[in-house]
């Protein structure tokens, strides 16, 4: 059985939210590049997906609104 890699910072994420599909890494606040596909580990999307797994449909909860994700892939580290 291989073990599914469960995002934490570092990891490059690809997400779906209705059509759209992105890639994120979640990284320390210092490092966080939005134009890069960078964001901090304290921003909302990247804490609603630390901790989960490829498959899992997590809550982000805005600062103005909530929606849904489906966590598409993890890759750990940078990509």
């Amino acid at each position: 059985m291989i073990e599914q890699v469960v995002v934490a910072v570092g990891s490059t994420v690809r997400v779906q939210d209705g059509d759209i599909i992105e890639s994120w890494q979640i990284v320390d606040p210092a490092e966080a590049d939005p134009e890069h596909r960078r964001i901090s580990d304290v921003s909302h999307l990247a804490k609603a997906l630390l901790g989960h797994r490829a498959g899992d449909r997590v809550r982000v909860d805005g600062s103005r609104r909530w929606w849904a994700v489906t966590i598409m892939d993890v890759c750990a580290g940078h990509e």
